[in-house]
C-alpha cells in the first residue's frame, strides 16, 4: 500500500509506470511530463480506505494551442472535472467514500484528445489529452 502524502512524477525522469495502466505515451525525450494517448489514461494506486476526504493535485499541460477537457472518475465514479487551457496545476477535493482498501482505479478522461499532425506539418502523429507533469495525493 502506497502511504499519503503521496506525489508521482511523470515523464522519462519520473516514477509513474509501476501505477500507469493503458492510455499513456511516454517518450525518452520527454524528461518532465507523460502525455495520455487517446481518450482514456489510467492510474492504478494501492491505497487505504479513507476516513477523511482527500486532496488531488495534477499539474498538466494541454496540448499546444488547445483547450482540453479533463474528467476524473475513481473507481468508476465521477470525481471532477477542468478546463485545461494553459499549463497549470488543478485540485479537487475527493469524498472519502469514492477510495476502497486496495487498488484504487484513476481515469483520466479526455474527449477532445487531439492529432496534432492533423493540423500542423510535421506535428506529433499521437491522439493526445493531456501532458501530466506530477500528480499529488494528501489527507484533508
Amino acid at each position: 500500500m502506497l502511504s499519503l502524502p503521496l506525489r508521482i512524477q511523470f515523464g522519462s525522469d519520473g516514477d509513474y509506470l509501476p501505477w500507469a495502466f493503458g492510455g499513456w505515451s511516454g517518450d525518452l525525450n520527454d524528461r518532465t511530463h507523460t502525455w495520455t494517448e487517446g481518450y482514456v489514461a489510467k492510474l492504478r494506486l494501492p491505497l487505504q480506505s479513507a476516513s477523511n476526504d482527500r486532496l488531488l493535485i495534477v499539474d498538466v499541460v494541454p496540448p499546444d494551442g488547445y483547450e482540453q477537457d479533463l474528467f476524473l472518475f475513481v473507481n468508476g465514479s465521477f470525481g471532477g472535472f477542468w478546463s485545461i487551457k494553459r499549463p497549470v496545476e488543478v485540485t479537487m477535493a475527493l469524498e472519502s467514500q469514492l477510495f476502497k482498501s486496495g487498488d484504487n482505479v484513476f481515469a483520466f478522461v479526455t474527449p477532445r484528445a487531439v492529432r496534432p499532425a492533423d493540423f500542423v506539418p510535421d506535428g506529433d502523429a499521437r491522439l493526445l489529452g493531456c501532458a501530466f507533469r506530477s500528480l499529488a495525493l494528501l489527507d484533508m
